[in-house]
């Protein structure tokens, strides 16, 4: 027997760190998967601009850039 429960939250709820790894798995999701999840904002960017997202995501995410707050610090 499966039951289904809906709990609704805001985006205030979430951690950077997890909204900025699903920001970026999403985008790369849509640049390098043969068959992306359906995303309305990412089917109106361009490849250039999807890109330079997913670039900058991970830089946050590798400790590259010397401008951003390390939001991985325990890990």
């Amino acid at each position: 027997m499966s039951q289904i429960i809906t709990v609704e939250v805001s985006l205030e709820e979430f951690d950077t760190k997890s909204l900025v790894k699903e920001l970026y798995y999403r985008v790369y999701d849509h640049l390098h998967d043969e068959e992306p999840r359906f995303d309305r904002f990412l089917e109106r960017a361009g490849e250039y601009e999807k890109d330079s997202l997913r670039q900058a995501l991970e830089e946050i995410r590798n400790h590259r850039s010397n401008n951003v707050v390390k939001l991985y610090d325990n890990d």
